[in-house]
């Protein structure tokens, strides 16, 4: 790492664009999203039962992120539009097609459907709208979802739109104005919907699909404000805004006015944890661990929700035990990681290079 400010031995998150905190925050918070759904699939949503927030806290860092990593390429023109879409794509594509695939097997082999056929034909369309990212409604007994083969790419499908316009506002003239009315109409919009439904976990039936659009809308551009605003963070232990996250997430209160919890978190709280991890100090153990949860993240949030299928078919037929409960949670987790790190070394990150390549050699002929 170059230009590293160190004290003590410790490291300055943010000294050379590098967030190291923030790759440690983005394996906790995917590995909460999978506690949440093995919870609900063993009938114990109280547990992690917030972690549908880590949506939120995915969409500010990626704004961040965002700016870091191409805004002034982007308003320099040493990046043309061209090589950054197909840069974006290649990064998140080659994932969420093998995690529809992966769904789709599953499905075709799941026990109890009345009609076989009709159930592939449902299939093949999810699949080919899924591995596209793209939404879509059906009536069979799929999930009754906009992603009814692999649920956690609806949050994808927001996070590439935003994305797709991110290098038309580098470029804008009014950028200030189009961020503040972006945070305005998404703050409102999402506050509305989450008093309507009484919690933030929406977005992704069909139905209310403008609710997952109103929390992008919000959380991308404050992500970019936080950008701007980076050298005003302050070091803090590196452990401090993960443990801020695992609180959030882990919060459970449905009582009066407990959507007032899910707005404050959007609204607040989930920026302020991405704003206090920028200048988060760490050392070289810390530093492993980072770049370990960083890797893993998208593998593990983008491939476990189809196996949580198989947690559900068991959890029907075997009378489980709270403590037998926990257990599986935590074998499913350690599998999952094994399978994501595979998945990530075997698949993912040599086909992104493989793709970098061609893509190079044919843009070099252009």
């Amino acid at each position: 790492m170059k230009n590293e400010n160190r004290n003590g031995g410790l490291v300055v998150s943010g000294a050379s664009e590098h967030y190291h905190s923030m790759d440690f925050m983005r394996g906790v918070a995917a590995f909460s999203v999978v506690l949440t759904h093995v919870s609900h699939r063993l009938d114990i949503a109280w547990f992690a039962n917030r972690a549908y927030l880590a949506v939120d806290f995915f969409f500010v860092l990626s704004g961040f992120v965002m700016c870091s990593a191409y805004k002034a390429s982007l308003q320099s023109g040493t990046m043309p539009y061209r090589k950054y879409y197909v840069t974006r794509l290649i990064r998140v594509f080659p994932l969420i097609f093998l995690g529809t695939i992966i769904a789709a097997l599953i499905e075709v082999a799941r026990p109890g459907v009345a009609n076989r056929s009709a159930h592939i034909v449902d299939i093949s369309v999810a699949f080919l709208f899924g591995a596209a990212a793209l939404p879509v409604k059906l009536n069979g007994d799929l999930e009754q979802t906009a992603f009814p083969l692999n649920l956690p790419v609806w949050s994808l499908f927001f996070e590439i739109i935003a994305n797709l316009l991110f290098p038309i506002w580098v470029n804008a003239k009014h950028k200030k104005t189009i961020l503040c009315a972006c945070v305005l109409i998404g703050s409102a919009v999402m506050t509305a919907g989450t008093y309507r439904y009484g919690d933030a976990n929406r977005g992704y039936y069909p139905v209310d699909l403008w609710f997952g659009l109103a929390r992008v809308m919000y959380s991308f551009p404050i992500g970019i404000f936080l950008y701007e605003i980076r050298d005003r963070s302050r070091p803090v232990n590196f452990f401090v805004p993960s443990f801020l996250l695992l609180m959030v997430v882990s919060t459970y209160y449905k009582g009066p006015g407990s959507f007032l919890v899910d707005v404050a978190a959007i609204l607040v709280v989930m920026p302020m944890i991405v704003f206090i991890s920028i200048k988060a100090s760490y050392n070289a153990f810390e530093r492993w661990a980072s770049d370990w949860s960083g890797n893993l993240s998208f593998p593990i949030y983008a491939l476990h929700y189809p196996f949580t299928r198989l947690i559900s078919i068991m959890n029907k037929h075997v009378s489980l035990s709270l403590t037998e409960k926990f257990v599986i949670e935590g074998v499913f987790l350690l599998l999952m990681s094994a399978l994501s790190y595979c998945a990530y070394r075997l698949y993912d990150a040599p086909l992104r290079r493989k793709l970098t390549q061609i893509y190079r050699k044919y843009s070099g002929r252009v």
